[in-house]
């Protein structure tokens, strides 16, 4: 794992995959499974969009001081979009608890996306200059 600027998974990764089940939870709870997925999928996205805001990332140098971290100058966009693939895991894993039907779903779906967003990220990769 590294900086959110300079790799795909960071420290904070996991933290996706717990607000995604929150989210999800208030969302199952309040409407069904499937507007659930809607509700993170659009947080996740607007929470990537702020947090690489000048006041976003403001605020993440304030409240979320992380060893490694103290330049933090935003995420880079594969590392955002692995963030929000973490807040659809964590979606995923609490709406399997509520209909074990959603677990096969949200496998396919979350297998499919790595697999392409992997593949792009990959492509972008320059071994002679060490930068992926």
């Amino acid at each position: 794992m590294g900086k959110s600027k300079e790799s795909l998974i960071d420290v904070w990764s996991m933290a996706h995959v717990f607000w995604g089940a929150v989210i999800g939870i208030a969302g199952i709870v309040w409407t069904s499974p499937v507007r659930s997925f809607f509700l993170v999928l659009g947080a996740a996205v607007l929470f990537e969009i702020f947090e690489n805001t000048s006041y976003g990332i403001a605020c993440s140098k304030r409240i979320c001081m992380c060893p490694g971290e103290s330049e933090y100058g935003g995420d880079n966009f594969w590392n955002s979009v692995t963030d929000v693939i973490f807040n659809m895991m964590g979606w995923n894993i609490v709406s399997g608890l509520y209909d074990p039907a959603y677990w096969i779903g949200g496998f396919v779906w979350a297998t499919a996306l790595s697999v392409v967003i992997i593949g792009w990220y990959l492509q972008d990769c320059n071994p002679s200059q060490n930068a992926c």
